[in-house]
């Protein structure tokens, strides 16, 4: 059995378990999901800890970065960050935790999903939308967490979101076997299951999500190994200035846009990166000034022209976010606490208290161009305030 037909395999189960059995399996053990609207109470985004955190817990500051003591994450992982401005950032993660900052203190603001929420990202403070591993949106309208079903009855894990608006956000789902299409093979036709990208877009003046990527689109995603033809998993999704999607994943794949498609669809092209090892995400200031990070410190940088060209990676360790605040500045962070930094001349690791057996994974950076910068995953969230000395 192949890796990826066991993968499509393990979330096909997955998705046939009741919810509580879900929640078991896709997350620790921890306290249930609170209602959309339920607040806790605010969390200080300081540095000092207060002494509540075990001996096994990281604390304090270490160079630039301070860890921040949220009760949250004691049983829960994040896995994404977004935020429109300093006073307006929000995490999400594991068993439907999500919290927001408002400049002084964090609250958690929980969505009613026992489920992981992936990914998250918005267009303002009152706009705000995630996704979890099951087949839902969820959207944050400055009251509550409103549940939004996507067409069809097909689960599947709302990998990225990203957007240039209101109008225009996008989402990329993993792939699922009941939305095969069928693509040219070695032999003829041949039924593949590949990711989905959806869009929310106004048709007829109707704002609502559609499935945006035609046939076209997905099967230029194809990659032929022996007598197997399938699509590559796409891991990572992020919207240009210009309001279309760019998109990397397995094999070191990359797809940017090309013109000529009318909203709702989008349209691509495959984009040579030099890699084959996964680009895992994605992110940039402008349609020539794009990173995209994955396994073994992978690093690439597309400035213009067909390819993506080589950057070379201060870290082995395997990358799982990125973020671009301006040519000048970019910050990667991934396995094992590891946290770089692009300063416009060339990528650096930037310390942090996660060292020795403190390490956790990170999955999420954001941040304000010239300002603060937050990183977080397994169990941590770190804090880098603007002007900030080692």
């Amino acid at each position: 059995m192949t890796r990826r037909i066991l993968v499509l395999a393990l979330l096909a189960g997955a998705s046939l378990l009741p919810l509580g059995a879900c929640a078991s399996n896709d997350d620790s053990a921890g306290p249930g999901a609170d209602a959309g609207g339920d607040e806790r109470a605010p969390i200080d985004a300081g540095p000092d800890t207060g002494g509540e955190a075990g001996d096994d817990e990281p604390t304090g500051c270490a160079g630039e970065w301070c860890v921040v003591p949220l009760d949250g994450l004691r049983d829960v992982s994040v896995n994404a960050i977004w935020g429109s401005g300093p006073n307006d950032v929000w995490i999400v993660g594991t068993r439907g935790f999500a919290a927001h900052f408002d400049g002084t203190k964090w609250e958690e603001r929980r969505a009613s999903t026992l489920l992981s929420l992936f990914s998250v990202w918005g267009s303002g403070p009152n706009d705000v939308w995630a996704g979890n591993s099951g087949k839902s949106f969820f959207h944050w309208q400055g009251a509550s967490w409103e549940e939004t079903q996507m067409a069809g009855d097909d689960p599947r894990v709302v990998l990225g979101l990203s957007g240039s608006g209101a109008d225009n956000v996008v989402a990329l789902l993993a792939p699922s076997w009941s939305k095969a299409i069928e693509c040219p093979g070695p032999w003829g036709p041949m039924m593949v299951a590949c990711p989905a990208v959806f869009r929310r877009s106004r048709v007829g003046g109707e704002l609502a999500w559609r499935e945006a990527a035609d046939p076209s689109f997905l099967c230029d995603n194809l990659w032929v190994e022996g007598s197997s033809t399938f699509c590559s998993d796409l891991s990572g999704l992020w919207v240009s200035p210009d309001g279309e999607p760019w998109l990397v994943g397995e094999l070191g794949k990359a797809v940017r846009p090309r013109a000529g498609a009318t909203p709702p669809a989008v349209a691509g092209v495959p984009s040579e990166t030099h890699s084959i090892t996964t680009l895992e995400a994605i992110a940039g200031t402008s349609a020539t000034d794009v990173w995209s990070v994955g396994g073994a410190g992978t690093i690439r940088r597309y400035a213009g022209g067909p390819d993506w060209s080589i950057t070379p990676s201060p870290t082995n360790a395997h990358l799982r976010a990125v973020w671009a605040g301006s040519a000048k500045e970019a910050w990667a962070v991934g396995e094992d606490g590891v946290v770089v930094r692009w300063d416009g001349e060339s990528w650096e690791v930037s310390p942090t208290p996660l060292v020795d057996d403190l390490a956790r994974d990170l999955r999420a950076v954001w941040g304000v161009a010239n300002g603060d910068t937050w990183a977080a995953g397994e169990r941590v969230l770190l804090h880098r305030k603007a002007g900030t000395q080692p």
